[in-house]
């Protein structure tokens, strides 16, 4: 591809932006780990989300189709809709608080990684 000479003659005169004071490649590579870390912390936190939700989807779905296991006797454990709308609600705030407790603990564990690799530096 053939460079235009009016875009070179353009980019010539554009000023060079100035670095701020203080920066170095360190601080540039922490910038990309800290980065780095939030995608990864942000990608296990979905994948836990959406394996809740599909859960949370799936007993709502035997719930209300009312499936019979073998083993239980659904109709005894939701003998009204009252109780197996509690339950439903009951699951579904226990997810919510289990991803809650679980990504403070990804966040947490991420944090104390990256302290330990500045230790070791």
């Amino acid at each position: 591809m053939k460079r235009s000479k009016a875009i070179e003659r353009a980019v010539e005169r554009l000023d060079t932006p100035t670095l701020p004071y203080g920066f170095n490649t360190r601080l540039m590579a922490r910038v990309h780990e800290r980065a780095r870390e939030k995608r990864r912390t942000d990608i296990i936190t979905a994948i836990l989300a959406s394996v809740a939700i599909i859960a949370m989807v799936a007993y709502g779905a035997f719930a209300i189709a009312q499936v019979e296991f073998p083993k239980i006797n659904w109709s005894e454990v939701f003998d009204n809709m009252m109780i197996e709308r509690m339950r439903l609600w009951g699951m579904m705030t226990l997810s919510v608080v289990a991803m809650s407790v679980v990504d403070m603990y990804i966040r947490q564990y991420f944090r104390l990684r990256k302290m330990r690799k500045r230790e070791r530096k």
